[in-house]
């Protein structure tokens, strides 16, 4: 299933005792409660104007709406969006927007979802509210995909994607400093192979999906996957 509308919500717009990852039912801010529909997205942030960067923490799907507000499966990330002037004023001043299509394909929310929520087409959508014992998510299943590494001034990058085209063109307006695409690889669940490769090298962690990796780390990750295609490489 393809998720067709994002919703920008602020964190300072939550209720201040909500916590979107051990809670999932939400019921304000009551505007957006009355306009968020089942299956739909959302983009939890917040606004810098030091660095005029939006940072995202979380990704979540309207799983079912009823009178008294949504639940939402989430699941944390660590995400940061470079808007345009125009769309700053949006992450300057509002508590929640919808996002334009133009903007979602920029961002590559498609891919984003997708790769936060592999077991997307397993989700059963309801127009009721749940049960208190219906749980919050359900099995994830394997997905294939690649893992790809990433060099930076700062350092480098491990994470995943199912399409690294979207990817290449997402690191343009998210990053503001430039990157090189080192390596990718196709494994057969990719979200397996990145949360193995994170542990691995979980005392060179740097903040988030970046690590200061030494030669033989890059040359480790290199020999893991099936190596990208010459079709694949032409594809970036």
């Amino acid at each position: 299933m393809i998720i067709k509308n994002y919703w920008y919500l602020a964190t300072s717009a939550l209720p201040s005792d909500y916590s979107p990852l051990e809670q999932d039912f939400l019921s304000d801010p009551l505007e957006l409660m009355r306009r968020l529909a089942s299956a739909e997205g959302l983009v939890l942030g917040s606004w810098n104007e030091g660095t005029r960067l939006g940072y995202v923490f979380a990704l979540g799907v309207c799983i079912e709406r009823s009178t008294d507000g949504a639940r939402i499966d989430w699941r944390e990330v660590d995400l940061t969006l470079k808007p345009s002037p125009s769309g700053r004023t949006h992450w300057r001043s509002k508590p929640f927007f919808s996002f334009a299509d133009a903007v979602n394909e920029r961002y590559g929310f498609a891919d984003l979802f997708a790769e936060r929520f592999p077991d997307m087409d397993s989700i059963t959508f309801a127009s009721r509210r749940p049960f208190p014992n219906i749980p919050r998510r359900l099995p994830t299943i394997a997905t294939p995909g690649y893992v790809y590494l990433i060099r930076s001034p700062y350092g480098f990058k491990i994470g995943k994607t199912i399409n690294m085209k979207s990817r290449t063109r997402l690191f343009e307006v998210k990053l503001p400093f430039p990157i090189t695409v080192e390596h990718y690889a196709w494994f057969e669940n990719y979200s397996e192979a990145e949360r193995t490769l994170h542990d691995t090298f979980r005392a060179q962690r740097l903040e988030g999906e970046w690590f200061d990796l030494a030669p033989a780390d890059i040359a480790h990750i290199q020999s893991l996957g099936r190596p990208a295609t010459v079709e694949e490489l032409r594809g970036l």
